[in-house]
């Protein structure tokens, strides 16, 4: 039963689709699965084995440390996402954890080593894996470009899209997503303080953009990023 969950689940991953049936069997094999509550840390710099990951239920925040023990929250993890790729990069920053921020979450991961094989044997993963490292790197560079160019108001709004853009579902009032984040790690995603968070998320909500509630957050239909 097991195995067959994990061969759907990887079946309809973006990553895997276009494999035969008799190759995506033989991943299964290889590939583990775990089941994480709220609050269960993934530490990547901590793992016997080098391994890639993969998102299959729930949302995680992934996180970088410095040697001073101080922290930033550098994306949002939703299901379907790969997270630890980076190490395949000697030169990939070491401190690096994964905390679930929903009530559960499932991964499913595989050694670096045999991924590795995967891209070099199957040219189709090879090509989705392109795709899916391109996309980061897009996401990544926007990121840079709101750091560079937008103050902390417009930075503090893009966080709140941003999050919306992953997690949110459209209703009549606009774009609505659990509010799974606190304000002080808001302010770590927009490299700004807490303090700037609260009163920023006070004018959005006066100027009626957003609607912000300890369950839920709202971004109205007539806002603009």
């Amino acid at each position: 039963m097991q195995k067959d969950l994990k061969y759907w689940y990887l079946r309809n991953h973006r990553l895997f689709e276009f494999m035969s049936d008799e190759d995506l069997n033989e991943v299964c094999l290889i590939v583990g699965q775990k089941k994480l509550k709220q609050g269960d840390v993934v530490d990547l710099s901590d793992i016997e084995e080098d391994r890639i990951f993969i998102l299959k239920k729930g949302v995680l925040k992934l996180v970088y440390t410095s040697s001073e023990g101080d922290y930033i929250i550098h994306d949002i993890i939703q299901q379907g996402d790969l997270f630890g790729e980076l190490r395949l990069n000697a030169s990939a920053i070491p401190m690096e954890f994964a905390e679930v921020v929903s009530e559960d979450a499932q991964i499913c991961s595989i050694s670096t080593e045999r991924f590795k094989k995967l891209l070099k044997d199957k040219h189709e993963i090879c090509l989705a894996y392109d795709k899916i490292i391109n996309d980061k790197l897009f996401k990544l560079t926007s990121r840079y470009q709101d750091l560079v160019f937008k103050d902390a108001h417009e930075r503090i709004l893009s966080v709140l899209h941003h999050i919306a853009q992953q997690l949110g579902h459209n209703e009549e009032q606009g774009l609505v997503y659990e509010n799974l984040f606190s304000q002080e790690e808001i302010a770590q995603m927009a490299c700004t303080s807490r303090q700037t968070v609260a009163q920023t998320i006070k004018e959005l909500q006066n100027a009626g953009v957003i609607v912000y509630k300890r369950s839920k957050v709202i971004i109205t239909k007539s806002t603009k990023d």
